[in-house]
């Protein structure tokens, strides 16, 4: 695939996972590449996970604290994490696994602060 139409921090973050693939290594964490690309902001590397997803460069099994990525072009895939504990895939914060009706939680939280 031609790498051309990605940007410098696209290229960066790919080119550092595809090593860890090549290398049999875990995925590198966000805070990783947020570091290897000198950015601030924690939602930079996992929109550009999510657009190196999209175009077709890799495919993501999300866990709740590590991903294992494939590399599409090449059919290497990262490690498991050593310490990852299950193989359920992640659920986004505030839904439920059931897909059901929210919770009361709120309001539970509410009548603890009034008393």
């Amino acid at each position: 695939m031609a790498s051309a139409q990605l940007s410098n921090w696209e290229k960066t973050v790919l080119a550092e996972i595809e090593a860890a693939a090549r290398d049999g290594e875990p995925c590198p964490t966000n805070l990783d590449l947020e570091m290897l690309i000198g950015c601030n902001s924690g939602s930079v590397v996992p929109t550009i996970v999510k657009r190196l997803e999209k175009r077709g460069y890799i495919r993501v099994k999300r866990f709740q604290r590590s991903r294992i990525v494939e590399i599409v072009e090449s059919g290497d895939c990262t490690a498991r994490r050593s310490n990852q504990r299950t193989n359920s895939a992640h659920v986004p914060r505030g839904m439920r696994s059931g897909g059901g009706a929210p919770t009361d939680r709120a309001r539970y939280r509410g009548s603890l602060r009034k008393g």
